[in-house]
This record gives C-alpha cells, sequence and structure tokens, in this order.
C-alpha cells in the first residue's frame, strides 16, 4: 500500500488511509483506537542518521516508530517473553527485532524519491 504511493499523494490523506488500514485489519480494539490516536504518517526531517523521511511517527512529534523500534533492538530478551515463548532465544529475539524494524523502515520514504526502497 505505502511503498507504491504516489508522490503526490497528500500527506494528511495518506495519514488518514494508514490507520483507517490499521482499524479495518485491526478492529476498533481500545489498544488499536489507542494506536490510531498516537500514531501518525508523515514528514519527519532530516537527522544526523537519516535523510528526510515520511513515515509513521509518534504524532505531535519527529519521532519515528522504526527509530523507537531500532532502539528496542539493542534491549536483552525480556524475561517475561522468554518465558510465554520459550523457543525464543536470544538470536531469534534479535531476529524479530531487526525484522519489525525493517518492516517499518520499509513504509518509510525518502522526501523526493518516488520509488519503494
Amino acid at each position: 500500500m505505502l511503498l507504491d504511493a504516489d508522490a503526490a499523494t497528500d500527506p494528511a490523506e495518506l495519514a488518514r488511509e494508514v490507520m483507517r488500514v490499521l482499524l479495518y485489519v485491526g478492529s476498533e480494539t481500545p489498544c488499536n483506537l489507542n494506536c490510531a490516536e498516537n500514531l501518525d504518517y508523515g514528514p519527519v526531517p532530516a537527522a544526523s542518521h537519516r535523510p528526510a523521511v515520511s513515515g509513521l511517527k509518534v504524532k505531535g512529534t519527529d519521532l519515528l516508530v522504526s527509530e523507537v523500534a531500532h532502539a528496542i533492538e539493542d534491549l536483552p530478551l525480556p524475561s517475561a517473553l522468554a518465558r510465554e515463548f520459550p523457543e525464543l532465544t536470544a538470536e531469534r529475539w534479535d531476529a524479530v527485532t531487526r525484522m519489525i524494524t525493517m518492516l517499518l523502515r520499509a513504509l518509510e520514504r525518502e522526501h523526493g524519491h518516488t520509488g519503494a526502497g
């Protein structure tokens, strides 16, 4: 959906569509409504470690969800998750958290870049 978005797409319209899809796929549960109320899809200015992009971000901020996910990659496997999923080793935890970060980054689009990637 987002990777093929036309470069001329209005960012506000794209943000509404992302949240509409979230609630369609996940239903209007309290946790999904909280997500829709606190996250947005929109432009974030360049930082020292990345170009300006549009992506999922914390509403009212320039904090990309992918950057939060990237920080989570550095955390050790939480003991509660290790108990819940005994097959989830530290190495597999690293793989899972990396995939989450990369999926979120795949939803981002560099400003001025019209293709996927």
